[in-house]
């Protein structure tokens, strides 16, 4: 998901953004250490890469008073926690996206610093799955200044969908995608071809995850779902971004969904996923380490902090 104003800009332009978001009201960085949950054999580990400050007008239908209503926010601004998760799973480490890089925001780009506090090393990275395109969630595989390889031993997973929609001539600009966006997916995406393999949704990246295809936010995106017997865990991607307003009001649309109505079916649809299976469900941009539990009732949901 794209910070307000922030995914409209070249690389020069989200440069000095970053330098301007030094302004910006700090969050927290608690997340430096990095949170951990056991589910079944698989270790989660939550990292944090930052965070950015979004508009409430722009998660609600252009409504911020519901916003502050309803989650009791005051301001005019929200700060989104940018959650990477890495998954053990047989030895293996997986990280599900790989965060915004060193000069998208200067609020950003943390992940370095979180996995350095954990100890763990870029190079022990086995396999980076991608949900989406947006910049925190893919510019962190790449180096900006010298272009080299942050995970230079790891294959690259991405939705078939989704690369089609950013690489194909003229679809993202057609949609409206920003510029920045556009340019930034295709400069990275044709750095790593040599390692990158493209799944249909429901394909398995590894063995014990699996795509979910979750259209809307962007038209490829795909959450991920990782199982050990009767364990699961939904890495939900851009489908559930706050404990409040996405999920006690699925309907609600934010302005970074590029298809609003597709958007609130696939985010009525995982909420479901989570509440059957009980999975424990990791947000990326809940405050961190966003992982908590989806409860059911009715046609209600809540959202219980793991």
């Amino acid at each position: 998901m794209t910070g307000k104003f922030r995914g409209h800009l070249d690389r020069r332009g989200l440069l000095m953004a970053g330098a301007a978001a030094a302004l910006a009201p700090i969050w927290p960085e608690r997340a430096r250490a990095a949170s951990t949950f056991k589910a079944g054999a698989i270790d989660v580990t939550v990292l944090s890469d930052g965070h950015m400050t979004v508009g409430l007008d722009r998660l609600s239908n252009g409504n911020a008073d519901d916003i502050r209503k309803t989650a009791a926010l005051a301001g005019d601004t929200l700060p989104f926690a940018i959650n990477v998760v890495m998954l053990t799973i047989a030895g293996k480490r997986i990280l599900i996206d790989s965060g915004s890089g060193g000069t998208w925001m200067n609020t950003a780009g943390k992940l370095s610093d979180a996995m350095s506090s954990a100890s763990i090393d870029p190079a022990s990275i086995d396999q980076v799955v991608l949900t989406h395109c947006h910049p925190d969630h893919l510019w962190g595989l790449i180096d900006d200044f010298d272009d080299s390889l942050r995970f230079p031993k790891a294959k690259v997973t991405i939705p078939d969908a989704e690369f089609d929609f950013w690489m194909s001539p003229g679809r993202a600009e057609q949609a409206g995608a920003a510029e920045g966006s556009i340019l930034g997916a295709r400069r990275i995406l044709g750095r790593i071809a040599d390692r990158l393999t493209r799944m249909k949704s429901d394909d398995e990246p590894a063995p014990g995850l699996a795509y979910v295809a979750a259209p809307g936010h962007t038209p490829g995106q795909c959450a991920v779902l990782a199982s050990s017997g009767s364990e699961h865990v939904l890495i939900s991607a851009d489908t559930i971004f706050h404990p409040v307003v996405s999920v006690a009001h699925p309907d609600w649309r934010p302005a970074q969904d590029m298809d609003g109505p597709r958007a609130v079916e696939t985010r009525k649809r995982m909420l479901d996923i989570a509440a059957a299976k009980k999975a424990l469900v990791v947000a990326y941009h809940i405050a961190t380490p966003g992982a908590g539990r989806i409860e059911k009732s009715g046609t209600a949901y809540t959202w219980r902090n793991a």
